[in-house]
């Protein structure tokens, strides 16, 4: 379906706004400014989708090669969008942070511009950082491209919460503490509590180089609570098991690689769990050590044949060189004399010495054929070896990069969490700050 623009009859402005219903965030001119900012940078784009995102929702189809969606109607493209700004990239969640909290429009510019580089969209993050929230603004007049709808069917999201600053607050600090020992948690809990109330020991745990943004952060959370409050705070503290976080579990021993190796003369007890790539290389290693063993046999039945006819030509020759001889010792009368023992001895020896030298250029051929099997055997074997000990490094090596992201992913989980704590701070404390203000209004008898 062709994108059809400037007639869906709803405006960017309140397009955003369910978004950010939808997100649960206030509906604020601020964080309508955020939105508008990267709706101005993508431009005209898809059928409701004023983010041109690319995931599918059921009755869209692709606006272009990109794979950039028209959305059927506006309940889709807003539910598509808040699940766009529901992102589990850190810079996603910086974003998500700041439209709760609704805190300055720079920060979100910030984070934004972090979620474009982090895909490469280095053009998207220049741009943003150029957009003024005023231009932002202006952007929240045009109409959402579509084609005519409305915002009909639209399920408004959950209204604003900010008790969630305070459980965003401890939940954070409670993150940062499960990742200590018990006993380092124990001195800190001990510590906060023996301050709570002595301005002097809290800006003594403060103003201490050794206190970690974590601890920091939720003492300016405590300092933002009446005297009750700050008690029940540091009452839900406790000790927490400490997480590991998630490992990659070690493969177990694999007994069809340690039979199949065995097979090939390799002792590898253990071995690890192979792949299909793996398995197939050492059958084949088998069967070539197979071929070297029957071209082997071969090679010394060949040998054995040749022996064996040389032994048969060396004993017809004799038989012949003899009969040769009595016939001229009986010529010449001399058959029992000296000299036939001594022409009779003479030839033997040299038939002895024919077959000596049978024998040792047939046993020097069988060891020669004995030792180039063996080399090739051995070749066979270590490459066996080698493969199999690149598998198990590949393994550990694997499994030593998985447990390096999880523990990455922990820590930015971590950040995020202090990140959304801290921000939710400032908006409490803006909050309480207008409301002080309206209050010294009114006691003063002025309209608010």
């Amino acid at each position: 379906m062709p994108s059809t623009r400037g007639v869906s009859g709803v405006t960017l402005r309140d397009f955003l706004s369910a978004v950010l219903s939808g997100l649960g965030a206030p509906v604020t001119e601020n964080n309508l400014a955020k939105l508008g900012a990267v709706a101005r940078v993508e431009g005209h784009g898809g059928n409701y989708n004023p983010f041109n995102y690319v995931v599918a929702a059921p009755g869209s189809t692709d606006f272009n090669s990109v794979g950039v969606q028209n959305y059927p109607d506006a309940a889709t493209g807003i539910t598509m969008t808040v699940k766009l700004l529901r992102g589990s990239r850190e810079s996603q969640k910086r974003m998500l942070a700041s439209l709760m909290a609704n805190d300055t429009y720079s920060t979100f510019i910030h984070a934004a511009q972090d979620f474009y580089n982090s895909w490469g969209g280095a053009d998207g993050a220049r741009l943003l950082g150029g957009t003024a929230s005023e231009r932002a603004l202006q952007k929240l007049t045009e109409q959402v491209d579509g084609p005519p709808g409305s915002l009909s069917g639209v399920t408004p999201g959950p209204p604003y919460d900010p008790t969630r600053w305070a459980n965003a607050q401890e939940g954070a600090f409670g993150a940062w503490l499960g990742t200590q020992d018990a006993g380092t948690q124990q001195q800190i809990i001990d510590r906060l509590r023996g301050a709570n109330g002595d301005l002097g020991a809290i800006a003594g745990i403060l103003n201490d180089p050794n206190t970690n943004q974590a601890t920091r952060d939720y003492i300016n959370y405590l300092a933002q609570l009446d005297k009750s409050g700050q008690g029940a705070a540091l009452g839900r503290l406790g000790v927490q098991s400490r997480d590991p976080g998630p490992s990659s579990p070690t493969p177990a021993p694999s007994p069809e690689l340690t039979d199949l190796l065995r097979s090939l003369g390799v002792s590898y007890p253990n071995a690890p769990q192979p792949t299909p790539a793996l398995m197939a290389f050492l059958r084949g290693v088998g069967l070539n050590l197979d071929s070297a063993a029957a071209l082997r046999e071969r090679a010394v039945q060949r040998i054995g044949a040749s022996m064996s006819d040389a032994m048969s030509d060396i004993d017809r020759q004799a038989g012949r060189e003899k009969q040769n001889i009595t016939a001229d010792l009986v010529r010449r009368g001399v058959l029992s004399s000296g000299e036939s023992n001594t022409r009779y001895a003479r030839q033997a020896e040299d038939v002895g010495e024919q077959k000596t030298d049978v024998l040792t250029t047939g046993g020097n051929a069988k060891e020669d054929v004995q030792t180039a099997y063996d080399q090739a055997v051995s070749a066979a074997r270590q490459q066996a070896l080698d493969r199999v000990i690149g598998a198990e490094t590949d393994q550990a090596t694997a499994a030593a990069s998985a447990k390096a992201a999880t523990d990455a992913m922990t820590k930015a989980q971590q950040q995020a969490e202090l990140d959304y704590a801290r921000q939710r701070a400032a908006q409490e404390d803006a909050v309480r700050q207008t409301i002080g203000a309206q209050r010294g209004y009114a006691e003063r008898g002025a309209a608010v």
